[in-house]
Order: structure tokens, then sequence, then C-alpha cells
């Protein structure tokens, strides 16, 4: 009886092993679709701070005015030192 325990144990295990292996496989192809999205969506950001952020540049040399410039991450009166 304690040899078909033992068989049982091994088919379980090996059943197992299986399904790991599959659901690695899945993961794996998930990781290069996740890759891919983040990629498009990098570059559709980057294009949409050039577009916004170049318009905005140029309106904002085109009025000469005291006006702080803001970036995302900063704000520097033209002709101030941060």
């Amino acid at each position: 009886e304690r040899l078909n325990e033992k068989d049982e144990t091994i088919a379980t295990l090996q059943a197992t092993i299986k399904n790991l292996e599959a659901t690695v496989k899945i993961l794996q192809e998930n990781a290069v679709d996740l890759k891919a999205t983040i990629a498009n969506l990098t570059e559709t950001l980057n294009e949409f701070k050039r577009k916004f952020f170049g318009i905005s540049s140029e309106k904002s040399k085109k009025k000469q005015t005291d006006e702080p410039v803001c970036d995302y991450h900063w704000c520097q009166t033209p002709g101030t030192k941060l």
C-alpha cells in the first residue's frame, strides 16, 4: 500500500510540475506582451509631451511675458535660476 501511495504522490507531483510549467510559459508570454504595451504607452506619452509642451513652449516664447514657465516637475519665472 505504501508503494501505491508513493506512485500516486509521484503522479501528483508530475502533474503539478506540468501545470507549473504551463503557468510559467503563460507568464513569460504575458511579460512579453506587457513589455510591448509599456513601450507603446511610453512612446504615446513622449509624443503627447512633445506636442503639449512643444506648443506651450512656442506660445510662451511668442508672448514674451514674465509669467512662470511650468513644467511637470518644476516652475521657474523666466530669467531666474533654480
